[in-house]
Order: C-alpha cells, then structure tokens, then sequence
C-alpha cells in the first residue's frame, strides 16, 4: 500500500506548479513580444528580415490603419487603371482601394508578373513618398516594385522602389524619396504561396516638400467625389468594360448593341476626361470591323439594317472622340444611304423593346452617322443625307419615350426654325413625363421609372442644351444615384425587355451621366502673388433656383477650409456670387448676394472672424466666359472665395 501525502501538502505542490508555469508563460510571452518603445516593421521602408511564422504559433496582425494623405482611395477619386488580364480594374479591382479589408481582392488570373495601375483625382500628378500594401498572412506578395510615369497609363514608367514584403499580413510601407508622378505601377514578382494572391488594400500616401502644394488644396472637391454624378458614371463605366469584354469572349459575335452603344459610353466618357481603358475600346472597335460584310452591312440573326446602324452609331462616337477616320464607318455608311428611303427614314427590320425599338431611332443613328461622315470626307451627298432624315424625323410622330429622345438628340443641333421649336415641344413633353420619383418610364403604360429611359432623357436633355442644375436634371440624377447597384452596374426593372440584363440600363445611365458632367472639376484654386482665388461652381453648393447649401456642399466647404483657408489665419475673404445671363438682372443680383452670404454664415458657424468677411453679389454682370451655350453658363454660375495675402486684419 503507497503512503498517502497529506493534504495540505498536495495544495503546497499545486500552487508551485501553478506559479511555475505562469512564469515561464509570462516569459515566454514577453520574449516573443517586441520591446516597447521599438521601431515597428510595418513602418520601416527597408524592414529587417524576419523568421517565418512557425506551424505551433500565429504572430499578432496589426489592424488595418488608414494613412492619413492617402490619395489613391476611390472615396476621393483614386483610380485603377488597369489590372493584369483585366480591362481597367474589372469587376473587384476596387477592393484595392475601397477602404476596407473586409473582403480581399483575387486577381482573375494568377500569374506573375501582377501589375495594378493607379492614378489620382482627375489623372492629377501629386507628390508621393510611400505604397502600403496590406494582405492576408500567407496569402500576399512577396517581391514588389513600385513605379511611375508623368506622362501615360501604359508607358513612360521609371522603377523608384523594391522591396521583399514579409508573410504576417499587417500593414507594410513602401517607402522612397519623394516623387511627383501621375501614375502609379505596383508589380507584384511573386507571392508567398503559389498559384494564390490576395491583397486587401493599397494605399499610396501623399508627400510633403517646400513649395509643393497638396491635392486637396489644389482640388476642394475631391472631398464630394464620393458621391457625385462623375464618380457614378466612372463606376458603371467600368463594370461596362468589364461585362462588354466578357461578353465579347463567351459570344465571339458582334451584338448589335452590345458593342455599339459601349463604345458609344466609352467615347463620350473618353471626351469628358474620365479614365477610360483604351485597350477595350479598341478591341471592341475591331470587333465591329471583323463583323463588317463586304456590302458594308453588319448582319447578325439577319437584321441587317438595325445591326448597320447600330455599329454605325457605335463607330462615329469613336471617330468624333479620339479624332480619327475608320474606312468601315464609310463604308457602314454607304450602304445605310442605299437603304435610305425617298422620305427620308432609315427602316427599321428588327422590333425588341426597348432596345431595338421604332424608325426614329434607326433614322436618327443614321442621320447622326452621315453627319459625321460628312464632316471626314466633305461629301455633300451625306450632308444632304442627313438633312432628308431630319426632315422626315420632325414630322414623325413619337410615341414611347425612346422616341422622343432619339426625335430630340436628332434635332438638338439644328438652326432650323421649325426643327427647333419640335425639340422645344418634344422637351416640354419628356419633363411633364418625369415620374415622382425622378425617372423616367420606357412607356405611359408602364408601372415605373428605369435607369434606361432616364439615362436616355439625360442625355437628350444635355444635348439640348438643358441646365444640369435645373430641376428635372437633378431629379433625374438623383434617381440614377439612389438605383445604382453596389457593383457600379445599374438593375433591369420596370422593362418591356424579354431579355432583362444590366447591360442596356447601365449603357445609358453611363452615357446619361458621362455625357452631362463633362467638367472635370467643379472647384479649381488660382494662386496670384497677392491673392488665392478658389472658385467653386454652383451645382457643387446649390440646388436650382436656391441659396440654402446642399449637404455634400458643406463637405466641400470643410475641405476648402483645412486645406487652404486654416493656412492664413487673420487673413481678409471676399466672398462674391454670380450668376448666368438667364433671368432679369434683378433677380440674378438679389440671388447670387444670398448665395455669397450663405457660404460667409457657414465659415461664421466653424469659427472664422465675421470682420475677416466681406460678401458680394454681382449677378450676371460679371461673366468669365460668353454666355452661348449651357456648358458656358454653367461656368459663370459660380462662387468664389479670395483670400487676400500679406493683409492681416
């Protein structure tokens, strides 16, 4: 029989052996920690080697960490060009710089070289010092260089870094000497595990140096990129280039309007400064003619005039953009005017709504396509082409909304007497069809309004001549804002279609949007040697007609505040409203003093001086630009803020 131990003795042992093994753990624990105090490796630009993680212990992942002058982020306008295998950034590209890890971003195709390029606000140059690369442990890459070019997305690229990023997934910085680029390349070599890679965000921070001054100050509204029409458009303007391609690849035909109307999207994009993947747009330009018949036709399911003017529509875009005569729209031309009839219509063979829908539209497409052949060649006989199709096309009656639109793209530009007053009454009738929700329907027996027929309004408002600022515009914008999925793609519903796709909603909502906000900027800053004058135009701060600020124009006014304004305490503002030439000289005085004063309430509210303030309406008296056309007056409906320098109150 074995002695038994007493038991207070066995409670002595267990706490011993208790306190043992805690302080062994303790130590253990603190050996493995870094010393307080230490460099931390996610911050070094050249971080010292480290062991790989071994299989019985998991290192700490450090959060992620927003850097502060992070200029790449797609909140303020950050760009992705392109990405290996994709066109522009494809369907997830934006997970890069989305400001989130929630959800990594996988490249379609994994094979290495991987190179993503990034671009700025408005393809601006800015000043950077250092890439932070944040990925999945185990999952990210491994060698990385980085790049930049001043002057292209695809060429013109110098190496400023290189570096071996660890395996434990926090944050890594990239860092180098300051240096001013518009574009950025991150090349990935190799990743840590093979035929795997996962990021989950890039962030590309903004230098400092004497003279150099900051994006944000340079560009006040970049703060409200996030939510303004431009960045709409740039989203469904990638998935489009995104879903045209791969529809391209798994069809191998040439779509009618698949192709035709994306490359329409994409050239009137192109013309509004927005980043558009070139190598996209021309894939689908040869598509279009690879598909040509030696007639000229394009001839798919056997529709044969509906398909022509489609591809012809498709390719004048193109030309009128980038400048250039392509033979297969002659030719797509020529055989559109032997098909043209003593009245003046182009028929229509194909009927699917609401796409392939009515003789107005395929009139209309062919009017437009022997303009533009016309204005390349000098043939009178398109001139004289056209001139019978518009004729014949102010006389049709229309009847569905798309109709409509196509009767008032046709006829926007003319100087017709008679043309001109049926795009007044064809415009009256398209405003007094907006449904309370701000959109459009495709038909009056519809039960609701659908990003297609209100993209569609959009633009023929614009190519009226339309104020963007008007109310039935901003209703219109705003319901394509509210209905715009999170993947940039706009939804099919309330559609005749037998065929529902985002594919046509998104075509016209893009070219809607594109189209109408042409103007890259919205703010712009101008430096004198005794004054800085930052001029903001009206849409960014007003509604139409008012004088109370938007929401998102506070926003701006914060942005322009720390950014400029903060850096010249005690300094006098002027503050001074104008307006367009519409309306009575009156009213326009009385509207832009109450617009001035608004923003001078504002900068009272965040704590500037009141004797610093001097507010100024000058009405229409004062016009930087003619007022002879919208997107002039849009110009000179504007807000501007001096800030006299060397003069402290």
């Amino acid at each position: 029989m074995k002695p038994r131990v007493p038991a207070i003795l066995r409670v002595i042992i267990a706490v011993v052996v208790v306190v043992v093994c805690a302080g062994g753990f303790f130590l253990w624990r603190s050996w493995l920690r870094p010393v307080s105090g230490g460099p931390s490796p996610a911050v070094s630009s050249e971080p010292a080697a480290q062991k790989p993680p071994t299989p019985t212990f998991t290192p700490e992942i450090s959060s992620f960490a927003p850097q502060k002058g992070n200029i790449v982020a797609s909140d303020v306008g950050g760009v992705i060009e392109s990405i290996t295998s994709e066109y522009g950034p494809g369907y997830t590209g934006n997970l890069l710089i989305d400001g989130s890890t929630e959800v990594s971003w996988k490249p379609r195709t994994v094979e290495f070289p991987q190179e993503i390029i990034f671009s700025f606000f408005n393809r601006q140059p800015a000043l950077i010092n250092s890439l932070v690369v944040t990925s999945p442990s185990a999952l990210g890459p491994k060698d990385v260089e980085v790049w930049t070019s001043a002057t292209s997305p695809t060429d013109g690229f110098q190496k400023i870094a290189a570096q071996t990023l660890n395996s434990t997934g926090r944050d890594q910085i990239v860092s180098f000497h300051p240096q001013e680029a518009t574009y950025v390349k991150l090349r990935v070599l190799n990743g840590y595990q093979p035929g795997a890679l996962e990021i989950q965000e890039i962030q590309i921070v903004e230098g400092q140096r004497g003279g150099y001054t900051p994006l944000m100050a340079l560009h006040p509204d970049m703060t409200a990129w996030k939510n303004s029409p431009r960045h709409a458009a740039q989203r469904g303007l990638e998935w489009l280039q995104a879903a045209a391609m791969d529809w391209q690849a798994q069809q191998n035909c040439y779509g009618c309007h698949v192709q035709s109307q994306v490359m329409m999207g994409l050239a009137i994009s192109k013309e509004g400064k927005f980043v558009v993947n070139d190598d996209c747009l021309q894939q689908l330009t040869k598509n279009v003619a690879s598909n040509q018949n030696p007639d000229g036709s394009l001839a798919p399911n056997g529709a044969i005039v509906t398909a022509t003017q489609f591809g012809a529509m498709g390719l004048s875009a193109v030309d009128k953009a980038t400048g250039t005569k392509n033979p297969v729209l002659s030719k797509s031309v020529e055989w559109l005017l032997q098909k043209q009839q003593r009245t003046g219509e182009i028929p229509a063979d194909n009927s699917e709504p609401p796409i392939d829908q009515g003789v107005l539209m395929t009139t209309a497409n062919s009017a437009g396509a022997f303009l533009q052949v016309y204005n390349e060649t000098g043939n009178i006989h398109y001139k004289q082409a056209a001139q019978r199709a518009l004729a014949w096309i102010v006389a049709a009656k229309a009847e569905t909304t798309q109709d409509k639109v196509f009767k008032v793209i046709a006829l926007a530009h003319s100087v017709d007497a008679q043309q001109k007053r049926e795009v007044q009454s064809t415009l009256a009738q398209l405003k007094a069809e907006q449904e309370d929700d701000g959109g459009w329907q495709e038909t009056a027996s519809m039960n609701g309004s659908n990003a297609f027929a209100t993209g569609e309004v959009l633009y023929a408002f614009k190519q009226a001549g339309v104020s963007v600022e008007s109310p039935e515009f901003s209703r219109g914008v705003r319901f394509l804002l509210e209905n715009q999925k999170e993947n940039g793609a706009w939804p099919s519903m309330n559609s005749q279609s037998a065929r529902p796709s985002d594919f046509a909603p998104t075509m016209w909502a893009v070219i809607g949007l594109a189209d109408s906000f042409r103007e890259a900027e919205c703010a712009e800053v101008e430096r004198q040697p005794d004054k800085i004058i930052i001029r903001m135009c009206s849409r960014a701060l007003f509604d139409f007609d008012r004088y109370d600020l938007k929401p998102d124009a506070r926003a701006v006014l914060a942005g322009i505040k720390s950014s400029i304004i903060d850096r010249y305490p005690g300094t006098p503002l002027g503050i001074e409203g104008y307006t367009d030439d519409l309306g009575s000289v009156a009213y326009n005085m009385k509207l832009s003093m109450n617009r001035a004063q608004s923003v001078s309430q504002w900068m009272q509210q965040q704590g500037i001086d009141a004797t610093r303030l001097k507010s100024v309406g000058y009405g229409q008296t004062k016009p930087r630009y003619p007022n002879t056309g919208e997107e002039n007056r849009a110009r000179n409906r504007r807000v501007e803020i001096t800030i006299t320098l060397g003069n402290k109150n």
